[in-house]
């Protein structure tokens, strides 16, 4: 007859599998799981930030359109000079980035900024700097076409008027503020024609024959 165990005589044998982590497991573990998160945290910034650039890029470009339509809408009612944005330099693309960041203009007509002005965007995040060049007039004395710019510029760029930049970098996120911010988001330098009015054709030929 099977007599019952006492318990002062069971005795349990744990091997040393079962004796839990040991103080360097645990610190080898934490290791491991530091240098994962080093690896994988930058790349994993770096695309939510390309991420949130690319979006305010997208922004800018729509800001950009809307400006560039309408230039062409004003071009269409047989605007005079100073109906027009402001003349720079023959070439737009050399045309100074702007030095200051205004609510608002003093000027008056469709385009009251002058080309060293960039006016902020009603949502407050973007300043907007529209120019031209001299451009051409047709026979009959009225503009008939000009070189325009555009460029769109981070609320943030107003911390480097006086050392902006003319054109964009690629996209691309970058430590260095400066140099992000120093750059527009977007310039676009289209040509703005009058094409409906008399000579308008033949003053443009001349135009891009001009030496």
């Amino acid at each position: 007859m099977n007599q019952p165990m006492e318990l002062s005589n069971l005795k349990l044998d744990f091997g040393a599998n079962d004796q839990g982590f040991t103080l360097l497991e645990l610190l080898m573990a934490t290791l491991v799981t530091t240098m994962v998160l080093i690896i994988i945290t930058p790349p994993l910034f770096l695309a939510v930030a390309t991420r949130v650039q690319a979006q305010r890029v997208e922004q800018a470009l729509q800001f950009a359109q809307q400006n560039l339509e309408l230039v062409r809408w004003v071009m269409n009612q047989n605007p005079s000079a100073d109906q027009l944005p402001a003349t720079v330099m023959e070439d737009v693309r050399q045309g100074l980035p702007p030095t200051s960041f205004v609510p608002r203009c003093g000027g008056s007509g469709w385009f009251p900024c002058s080309a060293s002005e960039a006016v902020i965007t009603p949502d407050g995040q973007f300043a907007v700097q529209v120019f031209r060049n001299p451009g051409f007039s047709s026979s009959n004395g009225t503009i008939g076409g000009f070189q325009a710019g555009i460029r769109i510029y981070s609320i943030e760029s107003q911390a480097f008027l006086g050392s902006l930049e003319r054109q964009t970098t690629p996209l691309k996120v970058t430590s260095a503020h400066g140099s992000r911010f120093r750059n527009p988001l977007v310039a676009i330098y289209p040509e703005v024609l009058a094409g409906d009015r008399p000579g308008s054709l033949d003053a443009y030929s001349r135009y891009l024959n001009r030496p």
